[in-house]
């Protein structure tokens, strides 16, 4: 009787689990959906690459609205080719400096030496999504400027 109790509760507990994360990620799919279609409201035009991140062009250069893990975040990214500068304490520095310098950003570059990124990161929490991005887009495109600056 005690292992039928004990598989009976074991079942229960991981079919609860495995919908839980079902519905986070279908909540997740409709936040991302959402954002594609305001993107294209306000006159961007947006796709959706293999790893669920949505893709847009702002002042002719590709930004990337990342598929969050939890709802409630939210990240944009920018990223540039950095195989000529590599690892160099250059581009250290000035990754530090762009991080320091700009509010909610951060600058890094890949392990692989490859990619310089900015990404900005932010708390959803149900505010306007056009506020969000307008902010997101601001930081991470002044940061973009200032990396080439202190190039």
């Amino acid at each position: 009787m005690f292992k039928k109790t004990l598989l009976l509760t074991t079942l229960f507990v991981i079919s609860s689990l495995t919908v839980f994360s079902q519905d986070s990620e279908y909540e997740i799919d409709l936040l991302m959906k959402s954002y594609s279609n305001t993107l294209e409201k306000e006159g961007f035009i947006g796709s959706f690459d293999s790893d669920g991140d949505l893709k847009f062009k702002y002042e002719g250069k590709n930004y990337w609205i990342l598929r969050p893990s939890y709802k409630d975040e939210f990240n944009l990214a920018y990223y540039f080719n950095n195989k000529e500068e590599g690892c160099s304490t250059k581009m250290l520095n000035i990754a530090n400096e762009v991080t320091r310098r700009v509010k909610g950003a951060k600058a890094y570059i890949t392990s692989d030496c490859e990619m310089f990124t900015i990404k900005f990161q932010t708390e959803h929490n149900d505010r306007n999504f056009d506020e969000i991005l307008s902010g997101a887009l601001k930081r991470v495109n002044y940061a973009r400027k200032l990396t080439k600056e202190l190039h």
